[in-house]
């Protein structure tokens, strides 16, 4: 199994009903592929894990990149797995304000539209994890 992380700006401002749609369409496309992961999102930048079947996952990643509504797509972990971290979520979800974003040491810098050069963008899946069980993001 594969898992990544990335880093990517939204092409363009979305709305809750847009933002809404986006993580159910992607529940449902992981779910069918045996996708687990958790979508972390604030003030416009994108912070994603997949993990799962590695065919499927790299597939899943190039569509990503190739995904019009991101850009400036920053992969930022890859690694071979024995097991998912995310495994009882098809796609969990955050929404962090700009405040809760900075409270989070590991993303300081991280979340911008266009990280520094000398951000440390070596964000493991953990961290994601971590946001998830203290913020009690919907699964």
């Amino acid at each position: 199994m594969l898992s990544i992380t990335y880093l990517s700006a939204a092409s363009a401002a979305l709305t809750p009903q847009e933002l809404a749609h986006l993580v159910e369409q992607s529940r449902c496309r992981n779910a069918a592929k045996d996708i687990t992961g958790v979508l972390v999102y604030s003030a416009g930048t994108f912070v994603q894990t997949l993990e799962g079947p590695t065919a499927a996952v790299t597939e899943l990643y190039d569509d990503i990149v190739g995904d019009v509504r991101h850009t400036e797509v920053i992969e930022v972990w890859r690694e071979t797995i024995m097991r998912r971290t995310f495994s009882t979520w098809s796609m969990a979800f955050r929404e962090l304000t700009e405040a809760e974003a900075a409270a989070v040491p590991e993303l300081n810098g991280v979340l911008a539209p266009s990280p520094p050069a000398d951000a440390d963008l070596s964000l493991s899946p953990a961290v994601l994890l971590r946001l998830v069980d203290d913020g009690a993001g919907s699964h």
